[in-house]
């Protein structure tokens, strides 16, 4: 029952990738086993994964255990062969640098690493390679058999996250011909900037995001001090105002000619006074 997964696992690769065929970095094409097993890694002729080739033709897929041969590669996005392998209950994690669908590899559409005899013996086999954060999307590797070869910059290469062509030929190189895309989140903070240069960057915003709150209540308060003043005659001119005073007494010669009034009472005057004392003196 086992067999027919592994049998529709292989379809399926088969269809999703192409045969072609594959070349080392010496121009030979590949033998034997490996010509059989090899295969490009996209069918997508705008991909430039359609000339990197894997291992992808093999029965044990990838992860498998190793009792039952060796696992399938899988294409990384920068072009470098991850194998997976079960080995005695220990999953294994291996990269390598395999081959191309281009003999000509200087014609920078394959990916020319670790290609020197001194890293990869005869130049007919695949190297294996390392990432220096430990990481899949590691922009920084090595062609080595762990993390001590990041310490030789002649071994240590700059790959991109997606492959683009041809790769500067050490990590000195001080720029790249293809543009970095960004990487996974699996690669944590290794993303080109220092932690004093984050945390350089979270303070700059924090004071600009404070000043800008300070000049937004300065311009506040002088606006409604603005408001303020010309508002303010308003309210003194009806301060000064004041209650309505009280009706004025009107005298006789204050009237106009035909007007008829009633001349007020009032003790302090001496004219009534004295009238009033002549009424009482007489029988």
């Amino acid at each position: 029952m086992l067999a027919l997964p592994i049998t529709l696992a292989a379809l399926a690769t088969l269809f999703s990738t192409g045969s072609a065929t594959c070349y080392w970095p010496t121009g030979n094409e590949t033998y034997s086993r490996d010509a059989t097993e090899h295969m490009r890694c996209s069918n997508d002729t705008t991909s430039p994964l359609h000339t990197i080739c894997c291992a992808l033709n093999r029965t044990n897929l990838s992860g498998g255990d190793i009792k039952d041969g060796r696992t399938n590669d899988v294409c990384l996005p920068n072009g470098i062969c991850q194998n997976k392998v079960l080995n005695h209950g220990t999953l294994q994690v291996s990269y390598w640098r395999e081959t191309c669908t281009e003999q000509d590899w200087k014609k920078g559409l394959c990916l020319d690493v670790c290609s020197d005899d001194w890293t990869s013996g005869n130049g007919t086999t695949g190297a294996i390679m390392t990432p220096c954060d430990g990481t899949a999307g590691s922009l920084r590797w090595c062609c080595g058999v762990d993390t001590s070869c990041c310490k030789d910059d002649k071994k240590v290469k700059l790959i991109p996250f997606e492959f683009r062509g041809a790769i500067p030929n050490t990590a000195a190189a001080s720029s790249a011909p293809w543009p970095i895309a960004t990487s996974p989140s699996s690669q944590g903070d290794d993303d080109g900037l220092s932690t004093g240069a984050k945390a350089g960057i979270g303070v700059s915003a924090g004071i600009g995001g404070l000043a800008l709150v300070g000049l937004g209540f300065m311009l506040a308060r002088r606006t409604a001090g603005r408001n303020a003043r010309q508002e303010q005659p308003k309210v003194e001119e009806t301060e000064t105002r004041g209650p309505t005073p009280p009706e004025k007494t009107v005298y006789r010669y204050e009237l106009e000619p035909g007007t008829r009034a009633e001349l007020p009472y009032s003790p302090h005057d001496p004219h009534l006074a004295a009238a009033k004392a002549e009424s009482a003196e007489l029988p």
